[in-house]
């Protein structure tokens, strides 16, 4: 009987037992965000590596805080979302990877490099919303990334940027030799 299901650059594998290496290294950290690498998640195929976003209020105006209320509880840069509207590269999260003798993926995709659109021999890091909430003066969002193919052994550079929170590009080096 044939399994349908997402393709393997897509998402993770449905039914293999994962291999969850925990991190809790913090990314960013500013007076109103902080956002953790929890977890790399090791399967077959690839690597999903989970976020977690937290936003408090601070001194944001009713207007502004709503704004960051729904960026942060949305993440990802989103082609078609399912029950969320689409946001834009400027307001999107962005997470890119790159190891030794491979170029630099990212999350940010235009429709032409959307994952079902990627030739298998391609590599693809896809961004999914996890959950989150909204209460009162704080927000907290998780998210997902998934990088196919499984990297090789060595360390990988992994960016974060996210303009619409004024995030410039920080970049932090993962040993991944062990992971694999």
């Amino acid at each position: 009987m044939a399994v349908f299901g997402p393709p393997p650059w897509d998402s993770a594998p449905r039914g293999e037992a994962d291999r969850r290496v925990p991190c809790g290294r913090v990314l960013v950290r500013t007076p109103t965000l902080e956002i953790t690498l929890t977890a790399v998640v090791v399967y077959s195929t690839g690597w999903m590596f989970e976020l977690s976003a937290h936003a408090i209020r601070g001194d944001q105006d009713e207007k502004r805080w709503r704004r960051i209320g729904r960026i942060v509880g949305q993440g990802f840069v989103s082609l078609n979302g399912p029950g969320r509207p689409p946001t834009s590269h400027q307001d999107g999260l962005r997470l890119s990877v790159a190891y030794e003798g491979h170029p630099a993926v990212t999350t940010a995709r235009t429709v032409e490099t959307a994952p079902e659109l990627l030739p298998p021999n391609a590599s693809s890091f896809t961004g999914y919303w996890q959950g989150g909430s909204v209460l009162g003066n704080t927000v907290h969002a998780q998210h997902r990334a998934w990088l196919w193919p499984t990297p090789p052994a060595g360390p990988i550079a992994l960016t974060l940027q996210w303009n619409a929170m004024g995030i410039a590009p920080v970049t932090v080096e993962l040993d991944i030799t062990s992971l694999n």
